[in-house]
């Protein structure tokens, strides 16, 4: 379903979502989303063989290794749904495809049988040693072409790159209306970023980590970092809008063992009775903390240590004896 907006307002909103203390906030217009609203889903394809159009091309069936090619292309690289090579055999075979393309028995089999929304089709020519490439792109339900595209390749070592080029062409042509973009950062930096469990990179300090071409949808996002809570969340991505996503991650905590000669000492960190030393504290946040040690008779012990995450921290404080008061008395006194 096409989804079309002639007027979008777009709001600003900061939400707090998940566990307690991860935060994210998100710049989007979620506002707009209402229950009648539907994403656009991954539209499905069927890559025909492509016709060899002069006899160079058909004495090495050049048009049935770019329709492979492309398949693979489209279905590795781009939003669209592929369909099997064994389906489309099922439907029509390679006599059935000419100059002329498809019929629209054909055509409408597909679109009943497999939901099939376009259909590439094209013609290969192979003149004086280059490649030529004519595609169409044509929707099932009107048969109209809605897309043609053409391209050459001089030096055949180089075929692949040029049938993922065209691949790619063709979505930024028949997808780019219902695609946005996301962009992300983290506090802190260096964190890996996955969306539906693919590798996308790492945030940087210099620059954010940017998505584009994203068909609009709901998208699982996850951020792994060493030393730091794992942070998941789900996004929203509307066509031609991009979001902005800033993640507070979490550092997991650290350990602190105190210890203090002599020992008894109460321990109090950032003002808070943890007991009595020796003492070993498990969970520490990541950060600086105040330690004070107080024991009758000695000198109240303070110190700022810094506790890493994941790390254990030994604090060791020598505690001084506080000055005693000699009364002298004489008799006769003077």
């Amino acid at each position: 379903m096409k989804v079309n907006f002639n007027i979008v307002f777009i709001f600003l909103l900061s939400i707090t979502v998940l566990s307690p203390g991860q935060m994210v906030s998100i710049k989007n217009s979620d506002s707009l989303l209402t229950e009648e609203y539907v994403f656009r889903k991954k539209p499905n394809i069927a890559v025909l063989p492509f016709y060899d159009a002069n006899a160079q091309a058909k004495e090495v069936e050049f048009g049935r290794t770019v329709s492979a090619m492309l398949a693979t292309a489209l279905r590795s690289n781009t939003n669209f749904n592929v369909l099997e090579r064994g389906e489309l055999n099922q439907i029509l075979t390679e006599q059935a495809v000419g100059t002329s393309g498809i019929t629209r028995e054909m055509s409408q089999s597909l679109s009943d049988l497999y939901n099939v929304e376009v259909l590439l089709i094209g013609d290969v020519s192979l003149i004086n040693s280059t490649l030529h490439i004519d595609a169409r792109l044509i929707e099932t339900g009107s048969s109209k072409i809605t897309v043609a595209l053409y391209s050459t390749c001089q030096d055949l070592k180089n075929i692949r790159q040029v049938v993922v080029n065209l691949a790619h062409d063709f979505e930024q042509s028949y997808l780019r209306q219902w695609m946005g973009s996301i962009t992300i950062v983290s506090e802190p930096v260096g964190a890996e970023v996955y969306l539906d469990d693919n590798y996308f990179g790492i945030t940087t300090k210099d620059s954010p980590l940017k998505i584009n071409d994203m068909l609009e949808g709901t998208y699982k996002l996850k951020f792994i970092r060493g030393g730091y809570y794992d942070w998941e969340g789900e996004i929203s991505v509307l066509s031609k809008m991009e979001r902005f996503v800033k993640v507070s991650l979490i550092a997991k905590p650290g350990a602190m063992n105190i210890y203090s000669d002599p020992a008894g000492a109460e321990t109090y960190v950032d003002n808070n009775y943890m007991g009595v030393t020796p003492l070993s504290l498990k969970k520490v946040a990541e950060g600086e903390h105040e330690i004070r040690l107080v024991k009758d008779k000695y000198k109240v012990w303070t110190q700022k240590v810094f506790v890493r995450s994941f790390q254990p921290t030994d604090v060791k404080a020598t505690l001084k004896v506080s000055p005693g008061i000699l009364t002298i008395n004489s008799i006769p006194s003077g």
